[in-house]
């Protein structure tokens, strides 16, 4: 009985604890849950890359010392936030493939943005202690919206080590000797060079958004970056902080006086040592930013700072220590003082603090750190998944960025658009098809064929609907072909009749050419469309 009281003291003990500090959440082993629900703590559905994001679950169920289930959610904060009353993230386990949840439920999403920039985030929340039944997977949409710089920074330079402590003094005869002084602090080591790295950049379409700014980084940093089209976005090569001096030794302590009536003077404390001086900043590093030539704009929404790195900090000098007093004699009274400390020339006085050294030069004061800017028109026409894999086989690849850009008309087409363009394309294929098994001509077929003319005729009652969407292309493409090709066959039979028929001998010359034309168009705009690609990209 006496150990089940001392339990429960303690216990209550505990809560008011946990209760003091903040920290006496729910717990829901036991408890019987009802419904749970889980999202992140954004107003925004998506996530960013480069942003953790808070997870939020609610659940309704009726602990162990309740008659009917009430609603309970998780807290919200960092570590340092009061979480009385709210539930525990411990009662719920988070799986992901593109990121990792701690304690706190945070959600930190992977640095690679290509990993999710078709697929999203899928986040995996069960009840940990009910996970067949309650389990609910979240998928949100990427957003690049805290995307603002990259690159690098150099590593910091190391702290200058501690000076020697003096050795305190020792007894001679009659007079105590003074301490001896500390050492000085280890100056600190300057900080790295910074990156030296070059950057790609243009705009691309992905799966999620119609318009995105593409980086790429390769050299001493490697990464890439995607933001939004109307970001200023900043690429660092800082160069490192140098290290804080070390503090100064502390000073020894004086020996004690001798004894007697009067006692003996003690000796005076040691001076503490100097602390080291802080480390230079490392130089700033250097930028070779390639641009798309298509997209200028991008050279001014891309800053770069190779700024030289912060000088470490001086330390602090050592401490100074007391002198000792004289000791009492052997009979000595109360009103027997000791002798005096050292004298004033003897006192030991603090040395200066370290200086503070001065920051490194930055770009305009160091030959090493530049930031150069050039454009490029080279391009290789790939699709955003392409380059991904490319990227990652040839990272020391040195052409232009291989991402395809987004075209003008970036608005998604409805299904049924798509599906007449497919139809207008299978009846121009239908009209070549017919002019070479049949009796007429492949240039004949499609100009007077019945098939060509209902897909003409669909052309232009169906155009205005695909305006600002990719169909819009295909619809001029496929417009285009019929009457650039009707064009070329008037120019022949124009020159047939100047010729006075005579022309007709090397006119099925041209024909023949326009009706390999024909077969070129329908076929190449046919597969841009099977791939969901706009033609004059």
């Amino acid at each position: 009985m006496p150990t089940a009281g001392l339990m429960v003291l303690v216990l209550g003990a505990c809560t008011a604890y946990k209760s003091l500090v903040g920290e006496n959440t729910v717990s829901l082993q036991g408890a019987e849950v009802v419904s749970m629900q889980a999202d992140i703590r954004r107003p925004v559905k998506k996530i960013c890359p480069r942003e953790p994001v808070q997870m939020w679950v609610r659940v309704e169920a009726k602990l162990e010392d309740q008659n009917s289930p009430a609603r309970f959610e998780t807290w919200v904060g960092d570590r340092q936030a009061r979480r009385n009353g709210f539930l525990d993230f411990g009662n719920f386990v988070f799986a992901s493939g593109q990121g990792t949840v701690d304690e706190h439920g945070w959600y930190q999403p992977r640095r690679d943005m290509l990993a999710t920039v078709d697929r999203g985030y899928e986040i995996q929340t069960s009840f940990r202690y009910r996970p067949d039944r309650f389990s609910e997977t979240l998928r949100f949409e990427p957003e690049y919206g805290c995307v603002r710089e990259g690159g690098g920074i150099g590593a910091p330079g190391a702290r200058g080590r501690h000076g020697r402590d003096g050795h305190p003094g020792f007894f001679r005869g009659y007079v105590g000797q003074p301490g001896e002084h500390g050492g000085p602090g280890e100056e600190g080591d300057d900080g790295s060079h910074g990156p030296r790295f070059r950057a790609y950049a243009t705009l691309v379409r992905t799966r999620f958004y119609a318009r995105l700014m593409a980086i790429r980084i390769e050299g001493s940093e490697s990464d890439f970056l995607l933001a939004l089209p109307d970001a200023s976005v900043t690429l660092m090569a800082r160069g490192g902080p140098g290290g804080a001096g070390g503090d100064g030794g502390d000073g020894g302590s004086g020996a004690q006086g001798g004894t007697g009536k009067p006692g003996g003077p003690g000796g005076p404390g040691g001076s503490g040592g100097p602390g080291g001086n802080g480390g230079s900043g490392g130089d700033g590093g250097s930028i070779d930013l390639v641009y798309d030539s298509r997209f200028p704009e991008l050279e001014r929404q891309i800053r770069s700072d190779v700024s030289g790195g912060p000088a470490g900090a001086g330390a602090r000098a050592g401490a100074v220590a007391t002198a000792a007093r004289g000791a009492p004699g052997e009979r000595a009274r109360a009103r027997v003082r000791g002798a005096r400390p050292g004298s004033p020339e003897a006192r030991a006085t603090p040395a200066a603090p370290g200086r503070q050294a001065r920051p490194a030069p930055g770009p305009a004061r160091s030959p090493t750190a530049s930031a150069t800017y050039r454009a490029s028109d080279r391009s290789d026409r790939r699709s955003l998944p392409a380059a991904r894999r490319w990227h990652r086989r040839r990272p020391h690849y040195t052409g232009a960025v291989t991402a395809t850009p987004p075209p003008h008309d970036t608005a998604e087409p409805r299904p049924s658009l798509v599906r007449v363009t497919h139809i207008i394309y299978a009846l121009h294929a239908f009209s070549l098809v017919t002019g070479i098994v049949g009796t007429a001509t492949v240039v004949g077929a499609f100009l007077t064929g019945w098939p060509s003319i209902v897909a003409v005729i669909l052309n232009y009652v169906k155009r205005v609907e695909t305006r600002g969407t990719l169909l819009e292309s295909h619809f001029r493409w496929q417009i285009r072909t019929f009457w650039y090709g009707l064009l070329w066959v008037a120019l022949c039979a124009l020159f047939i009749v100047v010729t006075l028929g005579i022309g007709i001998i090397i006119a099925w010359l041209p024909l023949a050419v326009v009706g390999l034309w024909f077969i070129y168009r329908v076929g190449r705009g046919w597969l841009a469309l099977n791939d969901r690609r706009p033609m004059y990209a």
